[in-house]
């Protein structure tokens, strides 16, 4: 139970002697993360992050201080999520994802800013199914990026939204 899919995190209520366990961002958690930043312009990525989710499949997401356009394409090895008008809010949010040991068909997450745009390289097994959607959480929107669980290869163009 809990986040024990979530790379980097600790199921709830687990973690080191004196300490709570994992807080931190996850969609769909019932603790809201800190508040959105009062930065308008641009947006900003506030966290880049992967899990498995309790129903199957697995997921990326990328946390956003506000709605940015976006385009999902096919690539070399996998999918490329491009975010326009975006930038890194930290540094640290920049980190590449290494999934492969869990039983997803996502083996990376590279994630790069250059110009205004942010760009997710996303590293699969083959050519697996996968959809996008825009999700408000908290005063923040959250790009999901869904892989379901019997990793069925797509026959639908990948969208531009």
């Amino acid at each position: 139970p809990g986040d024990e899919g979530t790379i980097g995190l600790e199921p709830e209520g687990v973690g080191p002697i004196g300490h709570e366990g994992y807080r931190g961002v996850a969609p769909g958690r019932k603790i809201d993360p800190p508040h959105a930043p009062r930065v308008k312009t641009p947006v900003r990525v506030t966290w880049t992050g992967f899990e498995m989710k309790p129903e199957g499949g697995s997921r990326v997401f990328v946390q956003l201080t506000r709605e940015a356009p976006y385009q999902v394409t096919e690539a070399a090895g996998g999918l490329r999520v491009t975010l326009r008008g975006v930038r890194l809010n930290l540094r640290n949010n920049g980190r590449t994802l290494d999934t492969h040991f869990f039983a997803t068909p996502v083996k990376t997450v590279k994630v790069s800013a250059r110009r205004g745009e942010v760009t997710l390289d996303i590293q699969t097994r083959g050519k697996p199914a996968h959809s996008e959607r825009l999700e408000a959480q908290g005063g923040y929107q959250f790009l999901l990026i869904e892989f379901p669980t019997d990793g069925t290869a797509t026959a639908e163009p990948t969208s531009t939204k």
